[in-house]
Order: structure tokens, then sequence, then C-alpha cells
């Protein structure tokens, strides 16, 4: 294990300034990003997605409540399977609890989770973790497909994190293009009255705004203890985890 340098006080103190300036730096770069992407323009959704929810069948604008926006977490859950993936999972249970939604909902944005799993398969998996957020299902929808977080060549070419095909296809993620199957995402939506637009969406490591353990543990010495970081060698194996995400196969009560 390849431990921090040991310093004297006055030392750490000279190089946390130096690191500090950097910190600023990037905070200042986020509310500069933060503000280009309020100035982003939006598109008109002019198709009428319907999703099922525990109310019956209910389209885009109904999941905006009395809010006028509305952020939605692509939840990765294929019909096919009995339990929703891993770091989605590990998304909901951090991101989307009680005391998030409240502070959302008291600046007018609503959340909701949307996957293509059938609601009963849903409804099991929320029940199960105590979940008490609206997850609605797009089964019978094109909601997902049209949000680039589900891949079938059959209907459509691959598009992801808005690379189109031919740009995937000359990447490490060239896989994608004969892909079938469900990818993460978060999109957000704006409402004008009866009218509802596509304002932002994220894909990639943009999901892990809903993974707030990971900037914890980028405070840390050993950091999030995931092979990719640097140095290679700090974080204990027993800490490390190929599979790059924080979650596990259980999960504590939310």
């Amino acid at each position: 294990m390849a431990l921090p340098d040991i310093a004297d006080r006055q030392t750490w103190l000279e190089e946390r300034r130096r690191l500090l300036i950097k910190e600023k730096e990037l905070i200042r770069l986020q509310d500069e990003c933060a503000a280009a992407r309020r100035g982003l323009p939006m598109v008109r959704v002019t198709e009428n997605y319907r999703f099922t929810g525990p109310d019956g069948e209910v389209g885009l604008l109904d999941l905006f409540g009395d809010h006028d926006q509305l952020i939605v977490q692509h939840f990765m859950f294929d019909p096919s399977w009995e339990d929703g993936c891993g770091s989605c999972t590990a998304m909901a249970q951090a991101g989307a609890t009680p005391q998030i939604r409240h502070q959302l909902d008291r600046r007018g944005t609503a959340f909701v989770a949307v996957s293509r799993a059938p609601l009963p398969q849903l409804t099991a998996v929320r029940e199960r973790h105590g979940w008490t957020f609206d997850w609605y299902s797009s089964f019978d929808s094109s909601f997902n497909l049209d949000f680039h977080v589900t891949f079938d060549p059959a209907a459509a070419p691959a598009m992801f994190n808005f690379s189109e095909a031919d740009e995937l296809a000359d990447t490490d993620l060239s896989w994608l293009l004969t892909y079938t199957g469900e990818q993460p995402g978060i999109s957000c939506f704006l409402r004008n009255g009866d009218e509802v637009f596509h304002t932002y969406s994220t894909y990639a490591r943009g999901v892990e705004v809903m993974m707030p353990a990971y900037r914890l543990l980028d405070l840390t010495a050993y950091g999030r203890q995931e092979p990719w970081e640097q140095p290679s060698d700090r974080a204990p194996e027993l800490f490390r985890s190929d599979r790059g995400v924080l979650t596990e196969e259980k999960f504590p009560p939310a």
C-alpha cells in the first residue's frame, strides 16, 4: 500500500492551500457549467408517451404533479430481469430519499423513476426496499428508446452519451452498436402550461449526481477504492471493487 507521505503540520498546510486553489477553480467551473446548462435551449416533447403507475395509465405531463419541473431517473430494469440493476439501485437508495425529494419539492421539482419492466415487477422491488418515490413502467412506450437508455439495433441505431453510431464505432464503446439492453440516465423536463419540454439529459458518469457517497469518498485518502484510481496501489484490496459501483447484494432500509 502506498500510503500518503508523512509531513509536519506546516508542510501539510502549504500543500493543502495549493490544493484549495484548484478546488476553488473547480467550483467556479462547476458554477459555469451549471449556468451553461440552464442556458441550453429546450425541445418540445410532441410524442404522447404513456406510462403505467399505481393509478393506471398516465402521460408525461401527469408525472409533474403540481410542479413545473420534473427529474426522471432512467432506472435500468429490463422486462426479463427479476431485479433492477445494482448501480441504479444505489442511485435510488441514496439520491431519491424522502429528504432529498422534499428539498426538490420545495423548489417546484418532481422526481420519478421510469423503467421498462412491467409495473408489478417495479412495485415488488419498491416495496422490498421500502422506497416511497413514484416509479412508472414505460413497457408499452418508446420513451426509453427515444431517450437512449434502451438499446435495440433492430429498432434504432445506437446513440450513447450524445455520440452517434459512427462515432461509437471508433471507441471502446463499439459493443453498443450490437447491444440489446438497458443503460442508466437522468433526464429533466420543464412544463409551460400543458406543454412539456426536454431541457437536459446525462449519462455515463453524469449519473453520479445521485451517488453522494462517491463524493464523500473522493475526500478521503483511500478514495473510491476502485482499480482505475491513482495512486493505483493506495487502497487495501479488501475495499476495492472491480464492479465499479457502490452497491452490495443487499441494501439497508431506506
